[in-house]
């Protein structure tokens, strides 16, 4: 399966803006009962709700739990009481479906825009990723860390391996040298994912690999794993590592819009030579003012 394969609606609400589109729907759902209390109005209101809460489920938001469960219970009676409900208790209903929308909006906007970079001035760039940045081993392709390093000039240090999980990336980092001064990308997660790694595991392993890498000098950024509804958790724990170790975590749109264009991927999880191409330019965009190029050390 490529990207090619998947509809645009499907990537586009797998970006994150799936849950701003649903929660808009579910605030017009509210609005149009509130307006029109008619059996058309009511109806067209359900109908609303229930796209809007499809997209919700599909952009796959790792919201806390707590606040899909709240969000549910004051859903609920929305749904029963534009069908049964009196005129007042539907308006009731309507405001506090208004008020949950507002609060899903409210609760993932910081990480759905881009984080300010802190810091200027690192040496060079170290990659700790899998398949996504190390490539399968095609001698025709060259890797978006290699095209980095060879248009702009700077220390690149891929450090990514096919195949990674957390917990092998942990145990190499380990067993390597240490890094100063670097500026560090995490792409890694996704083949745990995959293999639906314990989430404990998966939780200490990043968290011990975060700060084995968080040295005073370096500079720690981390992708956003785009997931499936079912792998929420794994969402959470980079979330909660990241705002707790004070990790830059680039919103998972930015890898979306990479994986999702045509003719950017082999089968949804390895890059092609384009791919590797737009990827580079994503990247550098986003880091590329942190890191000293060597026109600019003098």
């Amino acid at each position: 399966m490529t990207a090619d394969s998947l509809p645009d609606i499907f990537w586009l609400l797998a970006g994150g803006a799936g849950l701003y589109i649903g929660t808009a729907l579910m605030a017009i759902a509210a609005a149009t009962v509130m307006i029109n209390s008619s059996l058309a109005g009511r109806l067209v209101g359900l109908l609303l709700f229930s796209i809007g809460g499809t997209s919700v489920i599909i952009s796959a938001t790792p919201l806390p739990t707590w606040t899909y469960a709240a969000a549910i219970i004051f859903a609920l009676p929305w749904l029963t009481l534009v069908i049964v409900g009196t005129r007042r208790r539907q308006k009731f209903s309507c405001i506090l479906l208004l008020l949950t929308a507002s609060a899903l909006t409210a609760c993932d906007l910081p990480f759905y825009l881009m984080p300010d970079i802190q810091g200027t001035g690192y040496d060079r760039l170290v990659v700790v990723g899998d398949s996504l940045s190390a490539g399968m081993g095609h001698k025709n392709i060259k890797t978006w860390p290699s095209l980095i390093a060879e248009r702009h000039g700077i220390h690149t240090e891929n450090r990514a391996v096919a195949g990674a999980t957390v917990g092998s990336a942990l145990k190499r980092q380990t067993a390597g040298s240490d890094l100063q001064n670097s500026l560090v990308l995490l792409e890694i997660g996704g083949n745990d994912t995959f293999l639906d790694t314990p989430k404990d595991a998966f939780e200490r392993d990043l968290e011990a690999l975060i700060r084995h890498l968080q040295k005073p000098s370096n500079l720690l950024i981390m992708l956003e794993l785009p997931i499936m509804p079912t792998d929420l958790e794994y969402g959470r724990i980079q979330r909660r590592l990241a705002s707790e170790l004070n990790v830059t975590l680039v919103p998972k749109r930015y890898l979306v819009n990479v994986l999702s264009t045509q003719g950017n991927t082999l089968d949804l999880a390895h890059l092609t030579q384009q791919g590797h191409e737009q990827m580079a330019r994503m990247v550098w965009e986003l880091v590329g003012d942190a890191v000293i190029q060597p026109a600019k050390q003098n």
